[in-house]
């Protein structure tokens, strides 16, 4: 239930991120341990720099435990599946699309007795 809870706050602090284009604030970076600090940061820049906006609903369709194999230098592996259909795009203020629908797994490893994000794996899919 502890790493449920962190990833959904993941989940939401990103959610604003996509809405906003801005780059990794530090109540997100709260969230993350080893290698999903820098591969966060990046992809925020990236889509920053780019201007990369979204405007609508993403869900969570869920977030349950896994039995995925764990990655190194994690602890526990969640499920998670993100509906980002109902979210368009933009770029530099030009439609650019619709988000995807992403199924994959949340690596979460405890630091300081704290469960925090180490990293995420997914793949676009037709449906969670």
């Amino acid at each position: 239930a502890a790493a449920e809870k962190v990833y959904r706050a993941f989940f939401d602090e990103d959610v604003k991120l996509l809405k906003s284009g801005e780059l990794a604030t530090p109540e997100v970076r709260l969230l993350l341990a080893g290698p999903m600090i820098d591969q966060y940061e990046m992809d925020k820049k990236r889509q920053h720099d780019a201007g990369v906006t979204g405007v609508g609903e993403v869900k969570l369709a869920y977030v349950r435990p896994s039995a995925a194999t764990l990655k190194d230098g994690s602890q526990i592996a969640l499920d998670v599946c993100k509906d980002g259909s109902g979210v368009a795009a933009y770029r530099d203020g030009v439609p650019a699309g619709n988000a995807s629908i992403v199924r994959g797994h949340a690596f979460l490893t405890r630091v300081d007795g704290v469960f925090k994000i180490w990293s995420l794996d997914g793949e676009v899919v037709g449906s969670c």
